[in-house]
């Protein structure tokens, strides 16, 4: 098991479009550990976490969540290959899709495609 953060994400928005995108499943908050990820993060409880929100650029300032990828004894190489292949393209290259926050979670935004269509 992995947490990490990507420095300019929001943690909800770039798990969100690593499984919309890519079809890899990770999960994304503070995994029954509050106080411990709060500490790590150096993050207040009232820190920003909405879906799309930039990484906040104050000092000291930081998004109240983490990305966790879990990878078994049994995971082949190619899915690990593709999962730092995904990480890499979202990082350079940023998501292809927009998202909204809808019941808490950061999903997709189709709107705008079924209103064209």
């Amino acid at each position: 098991m992995l947490s990490f953060v990507v420095q300019g994400w929001n943690s909800s928005h770039f798990s969100a479009a690593l499984s919309a995108e890519y079809g890899i499943g990770v999960r994304d908050g503070l995994f029954c550990a509050h106080p411990l990820v709060r500490t790590l993060l150096g993050g207040e409880e009232a820190a920003p976490s909405e879906c799309g929100a930039p990484e906040p650029s104050l000092p000291g300032e930081r998004s109240l969540n983490a990305i966790r990828v879990s990878f078994g004894a049994g995971t082949p190489d190619e899915h690990v290959e593709r999962f730092l292949a995904a990480v890499r393209e979202l990082v350079t290259q940023g998501a292809r899709w927009a998202y909204r926050t809808e019941g808490g979670r950061c999903v997709p935004d189709t709107r705008r495609d079924l209103a064209q269509g």
